[in-house]
């Protein structure tokens, strides 16, 4: 029972839907406390206006409290960039990939609130039989696994190709 509660609470750091729950909890526990203190300050002091007061500061707390909660989940439903990724080591760990010339088009989204996706054209060395592409797919795809993107999508071309718009990168450097 111990490891689910101290499993929670990490979660709550990285699961936007464990993070709600938390919150959620929490507010309802500060709520409780605050409802039971200004109701005995009501009842033997007679501070009616306490009523009031406290409410409004239940409502700032809630408030304030899922702030965070409804800002992270309009970014993930815009398809941000996850504020995890670091596109600059994203691209590195790309380009040192052996036959790697270049990437462009990137796109890197989040397609849970635990896990990140890529797509981009990755401009390989010519003559690069299918086997050794395959490979290449797989060491980008490994060393983009320990920069928190786990699905990938990677369209392959050289630099004798002339992609659509391979000059524009979408903001990328």
């Amino acid at each position: 029972m111990q490891s689910q509660h101290s499993s929670f609470f990490k979660d709550k750091d990285r699961d936007l839907n464990v993070k709600g729950a938390y919150l959620h909890l929490l507010a309802d526990a500060a709520v409780s406390l605050g409802v039971v203190i200004s109701g005995m300050l009501i009842f033997f002091f007679r501070l009616y206006w306490l009523d009031l007061v406290m409410s409004l500061v239940i409502v700032l707390a809630i408030f304030y409290s899922t702030w965070t909660l409804f800002r992270d989940s309009l970014y993930l439903t815009l398809d941000g960039v996850p504020k995890s990724i670091n596109i600059k080591d994203v691209l590195s760990e790309i380009r040192e990939v052996k036959d790697v010339i270049d990437v462009h088009h990137l796109h890197i989204w989040a397609i849970s609130t635990s896990q990140n996706a890529m797509t981009a054209h990755v401009v390989i060395s010519p003559n690069i039989c299918m086997e050794e592409q395959n490979q290449i797919k797989y060491k980008i795809r490994h060393r983009l696994e320990h920069v928190n993107i786990e699905h990938t999508t990677l369209e392959f071309e050289t630099e004798d190709e002339n992609c659509a718009d391979a000059n524009s990168n979408y903001g990328i450097i």
